[in-house]
């Protein structure tokens, strides 16, 4: 009767048994979080890179296609660069007259689509023409 006995005591899992298990899997579950975390901070970085090189070059041509025909207009709400050590938010639907008698704007004459925030005025021109985004990687 005994070996029945140790027969039934040896069935099923113990609960050292199952907990180990529980903690190998909350560990591999945090570690693929961090990287998933990683992952999609680093894309976000690189989305909005990619975004502020775009508007600066559509910019940089905007203002020189405008100087070509006339004063020099920035796409900013007065058309003008901020005094010294100043920003100003971009207006995307800026524009100019070209030589035509067209009115061109920077979107969508000179970009294929609004970055996002572009209507939070987020993206700003410093008095030097550089434009930059009020915003940290993780929040674009």
């Amino acid at each position: 009767m005994s070996e029945m006995m140790l027969k039934r005591d040896n069935r099923g899992y113990s609960i050292m048994g199952l907990l180990s298990a529980l903690l190998i899997v909350t560990i591999l579950v945090a570690v693929v979080g961090v990287i998933v975390y990683f992952f999609y901070t680093s894309s976000r970085t690189t989305s909005m890179e990619g975004a502020l090189k775009e508007v600066r070059a559509a910019v940089s041509v905007f203002a020189i296609q405008a100087s070509e025909v006339g004063t020099p207009v920035w796409p900013t709400a007065d058309g003008k660069l901020p005094p010294a050590r100043e920003y100003a938010p971009i207006n995307f639907s800026a524009g100019f007259t070209d030589s035509s008698g067209k009115t061109v704007r920077l979107y969508p004459d000179f970009l294929n689509e609004l970055p996002r925030h572009s209507n939070s005025g987020v993206w700003l021109i410093d008095s030097g023409g550089d434009v930059s985004v009020d915003l940290g990687p993780g929040e674009y």
